[in-house]
């Protein structure tokens, strides 16, 4: 099979439906308080440190790039984070988790000084794919790993592919992104608070 290479087009002019703008738009994926509702699920609030989240390098920039066919990618250059995207994912996806759990989670300089009790829990995160697809749909396929603080040394990872649809314009875009981002903090706060992979994802344990 001929590999097709993957180009990224500079684009001055938005041409995508809905996405035209003289001026510069700024986005954020951060999720509102109240959009995700804490679960119930045991009774102590456990500690959960963030160890690392990763976006592809492909998009890791603060201008939007959005999918225009299977090997191009166009930088949309009216549109863009309001930090570079490996930031606005951290970010947002902290922020999801704290409303969840209850609890945010241990970050930065903290992570270094932090003893590690019997409830604490690391997570990484790899979101190997990032997609924004203009009028059609938004996705993310991330590798995620939770590891229990325990005798056992017990870890669990799992792989989610979310999508969710998008009508035109960037504002949707970015709004069926977010929900993705939400969706992927829940079934990572599901494992934190019952121990075991949600339903219908795929988890393999490590004892």
């Amino acid at each position: 099979m001929k590999l097709l290479a993957l180009s990224i087009i500079a684009a001055s002019t938005i041409l995508l439906t809905g996405c035209a703008s003289q001026s510069t738009a700024y986005y954020t994926l951060s999720v509102p308080q109240g959009t995700a509702n804490k679960t119930n699920a045991v009774s102590a609030t456990p500690i959960y440190i963030v160890t690392h989240v990763k976006v592809p390098a492909a998009v890791d920039d603060i201008p939007l790039i959005v999918r225009q066919s299977n090997d191009q990618l166009m930088v949309l250059t009216n549109d863009k984070w309001t930090a570079p995207l490996g930031e606005i994912t951290t970010g947002a996806l902290s922020q999801a988790l704290t409303q969840f759990v209850g609890m945010p989670p241990i970050q930065g300089v903290m992570v270094q000084s932090l003893p590690r009790p019997a409830n604490t829990f690391e997570i990484m995160v790899d979101i190997q794919q990032f997609e924004l697809e203009p009028a059609k749909k938004a996705a993310i396929g991330a590798v995620w790993r939770v590891s229990f603080n325990d005798k056992a040394k017990r870890a669990l990872t799992c792989y989610s592919l979310l999508s969710t649809p998008a009508t035109p314009g960037v504002v949707p875009l970015v709004a069926a992104q977010q929900k993705n981002i939400i969706a992927l903090a829940e079934q990572i706060a599901f494992v934190l608070q019952n121990q075991k992979a949600p339903v219908g994802i795929n988890c393999q344990k490590v004892a």
